[in-house]
């Protein structure tokens, strides 16, 4: 069996072992159910036998994200160098509410959001003087939504536990740092299309600042 997700959040498989097939899924334990996280709903997530996925499939994605619950031992297990972080963008409170609001207040801590890794001399390889540092930005949104996003990487001075606040972020603006892919000439608003950044990282102390709007109200469906 493999279970998969489209990514945009909805249209599911219809065959066998789908969500409404119930027929297949009365077969099983409501505790393997619970084990495995099925759940009969539209959220993009479905099941199917490996044949059919090798049968109805011609391209696939793989994502490979870290598990980082120690308490779980029937998950992938954590690089140390890889690192995730979950959250919530909700419109007029951590994130703008319309579309003329995202630069406007892109500094302004309330409407962004704000994470910090460092880069230490042990991560890098020997004989190198930086680390290749692959920063993705996977939104949970349908494919009817348009989303414009910004995301920005600083090299800052001191280690922060706080969200950095709008004047500390002006002077923070001075070190920001390019990705090596895509090519970008400094700051840009992008629309939402599964975004990946690659960078080339000296050992020191980062910020990344994330943003996004979403314009399906405006646009329509």
């Amino acid at each position: 069996m493999v279970k998969l997700r489209n990514p945009w959040g909805s249209t599911e498989w219809t065959g066998k072992w789908a969500d409404k097939d119930k027929d297949s899924w009365r077969k099983v334990r409501k505790r393997e159910k619970k084990r495995i996280g099925f759940e009969n709903k539209d959220d993009g997530s479905f099941w199917m036998t490996f044949e059919d996925w090798v049968k109805e499939f011609e391209i696939f994605n793989f994502c490979a994200l870290p598990e980082l619950d120690s308490n779980r031992d029937d998950g992938p297990k954590s690089n140390k160098k890889d690192s995730f972080i979950s959250g919530f963008f909700n419109p007029g409170s951590s994130s703008p509410a319309i579309p003329s609001q995202l630069s406007k207040t892109f500094l302004e801590s309330k409407f962004n959001a704000q994470a910090y890794f460092e880069v230490t001399e042990n991560l890098i390889e020997e004989k190198k003087q930086t680390q290749l540092v692959w920063l993705q930005l996977l939104l949970d949104s349908k494919i009817t939504e348009k989303t414009q996003v910004i995301i920005d990487l600083y090299r800052i001075s001191v280690k922060t536990k706080r969200k950095l606040e709008k004047e500390e972020l002006k002077k923070a603006r001075g070190s920001k740092v390019l990705p090596l892919i895509p090519f970008s000439r400094g700051y840009e608003i992008e629309i939402y299309k599964h975004n990946g950044y690659l960078f080339d990282l000296k050992p020191g102390k980062y910020l990344i600042l994330a943003k996004k709007e979403n314009l399906t109200n405006l646009l329509g469906n």
